[in-house]
């Protein structure tokens, strides 16, 4: 028999699970920005790069710069 748990509780769960979320969601986009500067150092152009992630060249070039303007 399973207890009954209160919606301050199921609320609680659900704003841990979106917080771990949020925070894999920003680890993986930062991961990302990290490989499109390093491919880009290495001799790649962001057109490249964006023909083969299926996006522009100048949202590959946004992706990048992400956090370095800060």
């Amino acid at each position: 028999m399973t207890t009954p748990h209160s919606n301050d509780e199921r609320l609680s769960r659900i704003a841990d699970a979106w917080d771990a979320a949020q925070a894999t969601r920003h680890a993986s986009r930062e991961n990302l920005a990290h490989a499109i500067r390093a491919g880009h150092r290495e001799g790649l152009t962001y057109a490249e790069i964006g023909r083969y992630l299926g996006i522009s060249r100048e949202r590959v070039r946004q992706i990048a710069q992400e956090g370095q303007d800060a």
